[in-house]
């Protein structure tokens, strides 16, 4: 019995029992404290820190969408195939013990510009983001908030937002559960197949129609 603990979710510790010789075979126990993060972008969602093994059910404005269950460690990819997540739903899930919810938020990135090392969105007016941007391990995080007509802009100070650099815009809720939304600066590449005669392109800004050339010749466009 605990005394001095308040044993909540969040809370650890360990069992230890000792030889003679100070030998110690031990064990660590946990209360689950689970978190999940929404992505309105792509229509999934992420539950990790939830006990393993849980069959989860999953409700959007109280319509039950899906279940799923957790892996050894507590965690699940949830992907909404064709429900579109939006702003304003609220997402609930449950184990029948445990609930956490979250109403899905605006935040989104709208511009990512390279040449001033800037990230531009929207959210709600007077709401904050966490922004971060990485390229390999070298990440810088912003803390922009929404003026009054929801338009916020984070700006790096220490990141070269470059072809490669990637990251997030994200907002928590008081339990820790958020909205996502992804944001990448493309960084093109091609492979060529001679034996086929074919080329094969890959992360270009989406819709771009783009030109293939051979010594300088305009062999094919596409999109």
């Amino acid at each position: 019995i605990f005394d001095g603990v308040d044993i909540a979710p969040g809370t650890d510790g360990w069992v230890y029992q000792y030889d003679e010789e100070g030998n110690s075979t031990r064990i660590h126990w946990n209360v689950a404290d689970p978190i999940f993060q929404v992505y309105p972008q792509y229509d999934n969602i992420y539950v990790y820190e939830w006990t393993p093994y849980a069959n989860l059910t999953i409700y959007i404005d109280s319509t039950l969408i899906k279940t799923a269950q957790t892996n050894n460690d507590g965690h699940v990819y949830i992907s909404l195939n064709s429900f579109d997540l939006a702003p304003g739903q609220e997402v609930m899930i449950t184990d029948g013990v445990l609930t956490r919810t979250h109403v899905v938020t605006s935040v989104q990135v709208t511009e990512v510009n390279p040449t001033d090392d800037l990230v531009k969105g929207i959210a709600q007016p007077g709401t904050e983001s966490t922004v971060y941007g990485c390229l390999d391990d070298d990440c810088e995080y912003e803390y922009p908030v929404a003026d009054g007509a929801g338009n916020w802009t984070a700006s790096f100070s220490t990141l070269d937002v470059v072809s490669g650099v990637y990251g997030w815009a994200i907002q928590y809720d008081e339990q820790g559960n958020h909205t996502c939304f992804y944001w990448h600066v493309p960084d093109p590449y091609m492979t060529v197949y001679p034996q086929s005669d074919s080329v094969y392109g890959y992360d270009w800004t989406p819709n771009t129609t783009v030109k293939l050339l051979i010594n300088g010749v305009v062999i094919a466009t596409d999109t």
